[in-house]
């Protein structure tokens, strides 16, 4: 319980340094950035399933409370911030799928706060947001993100859960 509180926090400690540092527009009950009217989606989640992955990312659109109503607007990213190692397919999926590749990041934190100070990571957005996130992560908690390769299927052993 207290790994996944951890990684809670990098995605809080995350939101606080793009508004103060930054000036980006942060929604703070939706795990949302706003950045030259993109939207950018965090997602953490302590136990990852395949399915409802595949939901989420195929239904783009957030609901932001906004006083007494709501807008919808269109993640235009997402960044998923596990505290579990998704399955090959997962990390395949996204690799080999060219509309998810430009816009879906995945980082696997689950063995960042046991003492590795490497996570593995699949982000081919090419966007600052996610750039920025990664050099956060490598500064604030001294995580080195390392790309997840197809190839390299001992590393997905060394990460596993």
């Amino acid at each position: 319980m207290e790994r996944n509180f951890k990684i809670w926090n990098v995605v809080d400690d995350f939101k606080e340094w793009a508004n103060n540092r930054k000036g980006w527009k942060v929604y703070t009950l939706y795990d949302l950035i706003q950045v030259n009217n993109k939207y950018y989606k965090f997602v953490w989640t302590k136990d990852f399933h395949e399915e409802t992955f595949k939901q989420i990312i195929t239904k783009q659109s957030c609901s932001l409370g906004r006083h007494l109503s709501y807008q919808t607007v269109e993640a235009s990213y997402f960044a998923w911030i596990l505290g579990q190692k998704p399955e090959p397919i997962v990390w395949n999926l996204v690799k080999n799928t060219p509309c998810l590749s430009k816009r879906v990041a995945i980082y696997s934190l689950n063995k960042s706060f046991d003492g590795i100070i490497n996570c593995l990571k699949l982000n081919k957005t090419g966007n600052i947001v996610l750039s920025e996130f990664e050099s956060f992560l490598q500064k604030e908690y001294g995580i080195h993100p390392k790309p997840f390769d197809e190839n390299a299927t001992n590393i997905l052993t060394k990460y596993a859960t």
